[in-house]
């Protein structure tokens, strides 16, 4: 990739869509800042990248804005939301600063956080908190949860489609009017692919 961090707008010249791709990492992981000072929560790498962030959403002048995060802001699989990620309420292991980045820097900023981690397809309904911004999460491309996960802290965040038991992928189409989101299941043995959700998201 071309660094930890990015913006890609498409097309480059009068942007339909700007693509934000965060590394969040280092707050999902959390390095103890005696160690790591660099990537501490308010360290070098953060600050610099809550900066960068700051400038590129307000510079851009893409219709839609989309966030891409390994880790997801919200989540109805195993793995959890931020703050209670592996249904932990433990800080910072929990996520809390995922959470705090996303709720300062994204949420009501763009239109979409776009993100994997959790081996699954969802497409969830913004919530009050996070101010229109929806959280689609697609991350089943080759390995899916198994079942339905087991109850945690998240399940039975509002969700227009999720599937924890299938392969599939997403497809996202995006006009300066509209915004129209096709799931597709993969059978494994044969390679085939089913559409089996599509809605029209804005």
């Amino acid at each position: 990739m071309p660094s930890r961090y990015y913006s890609v707008r498409i097309p480059e010249q009068n942007p339909v869509v700007g693509f934000f791709v965060l590394d969040l990492n280092p707050l999902a992981a959390y390095l103890l800042p005696v160690f790591a000072p660099y990537w501490a929560v308010d360290g070098q790498f953060m600050n610099e990248q809550r900066d960068w962030l700051d400038r590129a959403l307000d510079e851009s002048p893409a219709t839609w804005k989309i966030a891409c995060t390994h880790h997801p802001y919200l989540n109805n699989g195993p793995h959890g939301s931020a703050g209670r990620y592996e249904g932990l309420s433990i800080a910072p292991i929990n996520g809390v600063h995922v959470k705090h980045f996303i709720e300062d820097q994204v949420i009501g900023r763009c239109q979409f956080v776009l993100s994997g981690h959790d081996h699954s397809l969802q497409v969830l309904e913004p919530t009050a908190a996070s101010k229109g911004t929806r959280q689609i999460v697609s991350g089943a491309a080759a390995k899916t949860v198994g079942a339905k996960p087991r109850s945690t802290p998240d399940a039975g965040l509002g969700a227009l489609y999720e599937n924890f038991h299938e392969l599939g992928f997403m497809v996202l189409e995006l006009t300066p009017d509209a915004v129209d989101l096709r799931v597709h299941t993969v059978d494994l043995a044969s390679g085939a692919a089913t559409e089996a959700f599509r809605r029209r998201l804005a």
